[in-house]
């Protein structure tokens, strides 16, 4: 209570004072005294910085100044919240007397600026800068003085800002369909003896002489080949470019963050690449950049890797992390990577090359992509035929043929014409065909790896395919899971994937999504359990489904690659045994069990997943010959279960670990992949295939 009168007392003293100099000041400034605060200011720049006492922001100090600020008191004394910073000259936060007094003493400081302009600075910029003023003055910077020199708006996204509090800053701004983000990551291992030069016992500096250069100047070429891979992918990415250098990007590449090391590529020695060459250590890389922060957190979906050749190592072009699986130019080792909730792709550059070297290596990588999306169009209908039948029409081919070589790299040949869509590729038929050897693309290799990438279905590509609309596929390069999140989604709705009633050998695909085929070899009609079925016989004997370009046409995805599925047939096995008692039903994959396949093994009926025993159930029951079974077959994704049924009955369990292994190959009914060995030898009739594994009364619906 003391303490509160002494408070009360002493406010009273301050009013006081403050009306008896108030009518000094009037008396003072009237006479139309005016204090010009930039008086001879072209003599002085320093003159520009006047008094904060100017409220009228007239470039004077006048009554009027004093009436301002003797108003926003009064109403400040009565409204707390109509504070404002400019009055409060003392930064208490508060508007009060002491303000005044401080107004006052800068009135007395221009007065004497007004006096003598010859003391300007003396008169005019007593304070100095004030950090927390909002003006980026004298020595303040943007690391001593950030609240007043980093600034919403100019175009700079630093400090503490964000997208969400300066989104005009820090948004990024493109022009392309997607943005991708990039971690550019670079080493250099030093020479002990000559920190100017690489050291050779670590790096192979062959008869090329590819690291000849200091260490400075190898740097400086990483950010030249950075910038150059930058704009050559982009440049790729816009669909038709070749013909219309105004056409839009697909893509624009954004370096998010970079990291120089002076000091050796980490080694795996452990993983041996061939006789004393051993692996790059891309998991220790990873995890030092703390990779699935990057990704799942920060949006990054590329990591690019400038190295070198080793003396003892070597590197993968690309390897790609995913819960799909390894879909890259690699040996697809899933423990190569560490994986995050998002997809992400790691490439190594080798610096001691030219920009043509890393953009073939990105050449690989979209190969392995759009093979894993759909072979059969990628292959069949885009690459087409490379090196051999000159005579026919060419498609676009690949990354080591284009359409005119006859060999690998034949990026040159001049000799060689071919006609081919290249220019106008369609995915129904030929498009306009063309007459052209190397110099379409100026017998550049870089140049032909652009052209080939512009002519990739990019956006607003026009294109049609089994009467559905082509999206962008620079979508699965730049989102792989939104792509694949949309497959899911898809899907989920269409359990029913493939149902083939092999009817007199029409090998149609009755669900509406057109997975036809083709007999091939020994397939005879026969009565079937329902209807007609087929008999398959001999070795090379099957039945191929294309995969219908399901995922490059309308984003719902390659149906015949989920995590989780069924497959169901009716089978009647046959007297004889098969090759290796494993007598095929079902498979999808490059080689007889690679990716999952549905087979009679042993007589009972078995799904081998990944060619890998361990990975497989095989049921109880002892099928008979010559008798008609309903066989089915499941593998739930989230549980790792594997399940086996017979007429309709859980016949067995069993658990594996890990995501299917793709590989690139139609899927072959009555046979395994590779080398057309496993030939069923019996009958078969009402394949279906789900994208889900069915629970057992509703196989049981199906029997």
């Amino acid at each position: 209570m003391l303490r509160s009168k002494y408070e009360r007392i002493r406010t009273y003293i301050l009013i006081g004072s403050f009306f008896v100099v108030a009518p000094l000041i009037i008396i003072l400034f009237n006479g139309n005294v005016n204090l010009d605060l930039r008086s001879n200011a072209s003599v002085d720049p320093l003159c520009d910085y006047y008094a904060l006492a100017d409220f009228d922001d007239t470039d004077s100090v006048g009554i009027s100044d004093f009436n301002l600020w003797l108003n926003k008191y009064r109403e400040y004394k009565e409204d707390n919240s109509s504070y404002l910073r400019g009055y409060d000259l003392d930064n208490d936060k508060k508007i009060g007397l002491t303000d005044f007094s401080l107004w006052l003493n800068r009135w007395r400081e221009f007065k004497s600026c007004r006096s003598d302009s010859g003391n300007c600075h003396a008169g005019c910029f007593v304070e100095g800068s004030v950090c927390g003023d909002s003006v980026c003055e004298d020595e303040e910077n943007k690391v001593n003085c950030p609240t007043d020199c980093i600034t919403c708006g100019d175009g700079i996204c630093e400090g503490d800002e964000t997208v969400s509090n300066c989104e005009d800053d820090c948004k990024i701004v493109t022009e392309a369909s997607y943005t991708v983000k990039v971690a550019s990551i670079s080493y250099y291992p030093i020479d002990s003896q000559d920190p100017d030069k690489l050291d050779y016992d670590v790096v192979n500096n062959n008869s090329y002489g590819e690291y000849s250069m200091s260490v400075n100047e190898l740097k400086n070429k990483v950010v030249r080949l950075t910038n150059d891979l930058e704009e050559s992918l982009e440049e790729g990415s816009r669909y038709k470019g070749y013909s219309n250098s105004e056409a839009p990007k697909s893509l624009d590449y954004v370096v998010q963050m970079e990291e120089k090391y002076d000091e050796p590529v980490p080694t795996d020695y452990s993983k041996e690449y061939s006789e004393n060459i051993f692996m790059t250590d891309y998991n220790a890389i990873m995890n030092r950049l703390k990779i699935c922060d990057l990704v799942d957190n920060q949006g990054i979906k590329e990591v690019w890797i400038w190295s070198y050749t080793g003396i003892d190592r070597a590197g993968w072009e690309s390897n790609f992390s995913s819960k799909y699986g390894d879909i890259s130019n690699s040996d697809r080792d899933n423990t190569d990577l560490p994986i995050c909730n998002g997809s992400y792709t790691v490439y190594e550059f080798n610096y001691g090359r030219e920009i043509e070297e890393a953009v073939h290596t990105t050449f690989h990588q979209l190969e392995a992509i759009f093979r894993f999306l759909d072979a059969d169009l990628f292959n069949n209908n885009f690459v087409g035929e490379v090196g051999t039948n000159m005579g026919e029409v060419k498609r676009c081919g690949n990354c080591h043929f284009p359409p005119n070589g006859t060999k690998d790299y034949d990026y040159s040949n001049r000799s060689v014409y071919v006609d081919s869509d290249f220019l106008d590729w369609q995915a129904e038929g030929i498009g306009t065909t063309t007459n052209f050897n190397c110099e379409l693309w100026d017998c550049d290799e870089l140049k032909y790896y652009i052209m080939w990438r512009q002519t990739i279905p990019g956006l607003n590509n026009g294109l049609t395919y089994k009467g559905q609309s082509m999206p962008n596929w620079w979508g699965f390069i730049a989102d792989f899971d939104k792509k694949m999140s949309q497959l899911k989604e898809e899907i989920n709705t269409l359990p029913l994937v493939a149902s083939w009633k092999l009817e007199n050998l029409q090998i149609q695909d009755y669900s509406g999504n057109n997975f036809n085929g083709n007999a091939i070899g020994t397939v005879n009609s026969i009565n079937g359990k329902v209807g007609k079925g087929v008999e398959i016989g001999s070795d090379q004997s099957r039945i191929e489904i294309s995969e219908g370009s399901k995922l490059l046409l309308n984003n719902a995805g390659s149906f015949l690659k989920p995590q989780s599925f069924t497959i169901m047939a009716y089978v009647k096995r046959p007297n004889s045994a098969c090759n290796y008692n494993y007598c095929s039903i079902f498979s999808k994959g490059s080689s007889r069990f690679q990716g999952y396949s549905m087979a009679i093994y042993n007589n009972k009926v078995a799904l081998r997943i990944n060619d890998d025993a361990s990975n497989a159930v095989i049921g109880s029951t002892v099928l008979n010959p010559d008798t008609w079974y309903h066989l089915a077959a499941t593998y739930d994704a989230n549980t790792g279960k594997l399940r086996a049924y017979v007429n309709g009955n859980l016949d067995g369990t069993s658990t594996k670990v890990g995501p299917i292994n793709y590989k690139d190959a139609k899927v072959v009914i009555g046979n395994g992949n590779g080398n057309f060995d496993l030939p069923l030898m019996g009958q078969i009739d009402e394949v279906k295939f789900f994208n889900k594994a069915l629970s057992a009364q509703e196989i049981q619906s199906y029997f």
